[in-house]
């Protein structure tokens, strides 16, 4: 099992050959006060397919672009020029090609070639600071990262070595709060860290020591709302956090014994809307929920079920704006939406996808004001959208489930 935290409007985000996706959860946080939903986007031998969130009970689908149907080395999201709104990205024979969301579609250019290598931990995350994500990727034992101008990457440089280590899991997450991403891995149950430096990240240094075992599932999140982001593991029922103090560890404490059972789609969210990071697992159908109130130990209910099916990609997002996660789940192409509202769950139906297997499935803002309602026709005559079509797709976990030892 996987863990995977909220998608995030400044997100660093592994590609999705990566077992272990990072996201940092403070960042993915739209101002309720804005009222924006987040979308959904797919892509699918060469179509990138969104779901516009009207807020309320549907995502509206349509294709926002056409790209060649290969197989890409990597496809990822990020906001690569700054605007607030979410971009698409992907990565083929070195060239970097984005697609920027013009709030209708996206506009595809290329950004930058690399070397035609086999790049590893292909990423996404802000490694400066200056509000635009960056590309990173490894190769044999460097890291290189190139930062984005809003209109192309810079050149790549070399801004880590791992020292020919390979190690359990590579994360970009913003520990200690100053808004640049930095590199966190675990070697051998030993967490360390490469803050970045604007330029580069500077050499590792161990903040933390966890049990060298294989856990379900690893993540990392700002769990406690401080502004950096923690670890996260989940093994066998236990969730286990460690706290970054910023400077130099991560304070790990059990904020959860959950049934040691199959538990299915780990995630994380706010889920009550407090700022805080809760915890939410599938079992047998039924979503349980940890809330999650600071650094103490966490409240735990079931919130509701969902038929015990194969759920396919499952994401979190705040898909009606209202400062709460909910979560989204797709079965034989239909999009089912958990909309929580603080406390329990309540599911219905929010759009029909072709029954296929969709590549980087995420949760995304595509627009930076409302694309509905009052405030989306005021906005309109400042940039009308380039046309979209609609596309009429085919028919194609009760929230995540979490039973404490006491409740079986």
């Amino acid at each position: 099992m996987t863990l995977s935290a909220p998608a995030a409007r400044r997100r660093s985000t592994l590609a999705s050959t990566h077992p272990a996706p990072a996201e940092v959860l403070e960042e993915r946080i739209v101002p309720a006060s804005l009222g924006l939903p987040q979308d959904l986007v797919g892509y699918y031998q060469g179509t990138w397919q969104v779901g516009v969130s009207n807020g309320a009970n549907a995502f509206f689908t349509a294709t926002w672009a056409q790209w060649s149907n290969l197989n890409w080395n990597a496809l990822l999201q990020g906001d690569f020029n700054g605007d607030g709104r979410d971009d698409v990205l992907g990565l083929i024979n070195g060239g970097w090609w984005v697609g920027l969301s013009t709030g209708g579609s996206f506009i595809t250019q290329r950004w930058g070639g690399w070397s035609n290598v086999n790049w590893q931990d292909v990423a996404v995350a802000d490694l400066n600071g200056d509000g635009r994500d960056d590309i990173f990727a490894r190769f044999n034992n460097n890291y290189y990262a190139a930062l984005s101008t809003g209109t192309q990457f810079a050149l790549p440089s070399v801004w880590a070595s791992n020292g020919g280590l390979r190690f359990d899991a590579t994360f970009l997450s913003d520990v200690d709060g100053d808004g640049d991403a930095d590199l966190v891995v675990m070697d051998n149950g030993r967490w360390l860290v490469g803050r970045s430096l604007g330029t580069q990240f500077s050499a590792g240094t161990v903040w933390a020591q966890w049990a060298d075992v294989t856990w379900d599932g690893l993540t990392m999140a700002d769990i406690n709302g401080d502004g950096g982001a923690d670890l996260v593991g989940f093994l066998n029922g236990a969730w286990w956090v460690g706290f970054s103090n910023g400077v130099g560890a991560f304070d790990t404490r059990l904020m959860a014994s959950w049934s040691s059972v199959d538990w299915q789609d780990a995630r994380l969210g706010d889920f009550d809307g407090n700022g805080f990071g809760d915890f939410a697992a599938r079992y047998n159908g039924q979503w349980w929920v940890g809330l999650v109130f600071g650094t103490g130990p966490t409240v735990t209910t079931r919130w509701t079920t969902w038929s015990d099916l194969p759920w396919q990609d499952v994401r979190v997002g705040d898909f009606d704006g209202d400062g709460r996660d909910d979560i989204a789940g797709r079965y034989v192409g239909a999009w089912w939406v958990a909309r929580s509202n603080g406390s329990i769950f309540t599911t219905t139906n929010w759009a029909i996808w072709q029954n296929v297997a969709w590549r980087a499935v995420a949760t995304v803002q595509l627009n930076n004001v409302p694309a509905f309602g009052p405030l989306a026709l005021a906005a309109a005559s400042d940039e009308p959208p380039a046309a979209v079509f609609w596309s009429q797709s085919d028919k194609d976990e009760e929230f995540a489930a979490a039973l404490l030892t006491s409740a079986v």
